[in-house]
């Protein structure tokens, strides 16, 4: 987004959608996110809240996503406090040291269905529950180009992500 905002990009997928005004923002759908762990970590198969996640190692993307924030106050709105959180800035690589045994990690749960059912992956049971994502194709009102508008329409023809 501070790209977007910056002109280093015309175009971007974002979580969203955002209140920035200045954003042409098509909806594109969303993703269902859960708590993932190996289940060599030995995550107990309970339903959980955030603060029976506090003991765990908890690998989140960095500060600077949408994800984090939404994390972030899962944890607050419960008074939790993780004991370890370990920050990553790629999403698949958050993916490798979860399946490792390193740590909880909150994933794309329809990109991660191989993983889980060949058991490399554990979707745990918290509550409460965190809604699916939101996800827009944006581009700036102030930067006309030609392009952006059907890129971002064909975006929304091809996304495979959730319809609610």
């Amino acid at each position: 987004q501070q790209k977007l905002a910056g002109g280093a990009l015309d175009l971007a997928f974002l979580p969203g959608p955002t209140p920035d005004s200045s954003l042409v923002q098509k909806n594109l759908g969303a993703v269902t996110f859960c708590w993932m762990a190996s289940p060599s970590l030995g995550v107990p198969r309970k339903s959980m809240d955030a603060k029976d996640l506090e003991p765990f190692p908890i690998i989140l993307l960095s500060s600077h996503s949408n994800l984090h924030a939404i994390l972030k106050n899962w944890f607050e709105l419960s008074a939790a406090a993780p004991q370890r959180v370990n920050i990553c800035n790629s999403l698949a690589t958050v993916a490798s040291l979860t399946i490792a045994g390193l740590g909880i990690s909150f994933l794309p749960l329809k990109y991660h269905r191989a993983d889980v059912q060949q058991g490399k992956l554990a979707v745990l049971r918290t509550e409460p529950a965190i809604p699916p994502l939101t996800y827009v194709a944006a581009y700036r009102v102030d930067r006309p180009n030609s392009l952006v508008g059907p890129l971002s329409d064909l975006a929304v023809s091809l996304s495979s992500f959730e319809r609610h």
